[in-house]
């Protein structure tokens, strides 16, 4: 996949079962992966809208540090947050492989979707992975990006950490 290229996921997504409990069921699942600071993280792939190359934003004054600006979508303006700051990394110039990650979620107290960007170092795959390859975060307590962890994949030998959109989003 090209890094510089709009790429619209959520057509060519299904989650195999149709269930929405996505650590209950023993069913496949798939997310998409992305880099930040060397790290590989995932986000349920069922969340993203699309993937559009890195382009200078429109700040806005008061918003949270996390949030680097915001964009037009199509007529919606939606916020853009730059996760190396949002999870307390280390902060990094923009590059040819920095990406914007489009997210759809319904949100508790919204009537319609929230989107919101999410500011990546690079796109790494697209995994399909069983309840079996998910990993607990209950030993976890003291790291403190947890907050944001939904738990953990492995896959392949690694192991990939599950973002939490809506704890992004939060605070």
């Amino acid at each position: 996949m090209s890094y510089s290229t709009q790429y619209n996921v959520s057509e060519n997504t299904q989650r195999l079962s149709g269930s929405n409990d996505l650590y209950n069921e023993p069913l496949d699942w798939e997310f998409l992966s992305f880099i930040l600071d060397g790290n590989e993280f995932g986000i349920d792939i069922l969340k993203v809208q699309e993937i559009r190359g890195w382009s200078p934003l429109r700040e806005l004054p008061n918003l949270p540090a996390f949030v680097q600006g915001v964009i037009d979508l199509r007529g919606k303006v939606i916020p853009v947050v730059d996760m190396r700051t949002r999870m307390g990394l280390k902060k990094a110039d923009y590059s040819n492989t920095t990406v914007v990650i489009i997210i759809q979620q319904q949100m508790a107290g919204f009537t319609n979707s929230i989107y919101s960007g999410l500011i990546v170092d690079a796109v790494a795959d697209v995994y399909r992975v069983t309840k079996d390859n998910y990993r607990s975060i209950d030993n976890l307590t003291c790291y403190q990006q947890n907050d944001f962890i939904s738990g953990m994949v492995s896959v392949d030998k690694n192991i990939i950490v599950l973002i939490d959109f809506a704890k992004i989003l939060s605070n």
